[in-house]
């Protein structure tokens, strides 16, 4: 019973610092990101990745923010805990921008049409951006 405590609080702890400190309301004139939710030993670890279809796996849920989209993708073998945080990040965006367009990609049964827009979304941005703000040369 007190170890079922010590999680629970531990969790609200860990939901509470990350919304507080990760949560920062975006400015327009940064870069899109895609972002990689993992679970780590009951942390979620949050990682900028390439913006490439190649960064994507089944195991995790990841988040294309364009600014005025926001793409989740929820791997097939995702935790629930990955899939809770990216609700809460949709959530804190919509707080900070009204006219945000909210798509869900849940694997295996996505939809074909929006698994196209995603990768056309996530196609046109620019090669010479990664997801961390770091510049790569133009291909």
């Amino acid at each position: 019973m007190l170890f079922t405590y010590a999680l629970y609080f531990r969790l609200i702890f860990v939901c509470i610092h990350f919304i507080t400190s990760n949560f920062v309301p975006v400015q327009k004139n940064e870069q899109p990101s895609l972002l990689k939710l993992e679970n780590q030993a009951g942390y979620i670890d949050i990682e900028d990745v390439l913006l490439r279809k190649e960064s994507i796996d089944q195991n995790h849920v990841y988040i294309l923010d364009t600014f005025d989209k926001i793409y989740v993708v929820e791997g097939e073998k995702s935790d629930r805990k990955e899939r809770f945080v990216a609700k809460q990040y949709v959530e804190s965006r919509k707080k900070v921008q009204d006219n945000l367009t909210l798509f869900v990609l849940k694997y295996p049964d996505v939809d074909k049409d929006l698994e196209q827009n995603f990768l056309d979304t996530l196609n046109s941005i620019p090669r010479r951006y990664s997801s961390a703000g770091m510049a790569l040369k133009e291909e």
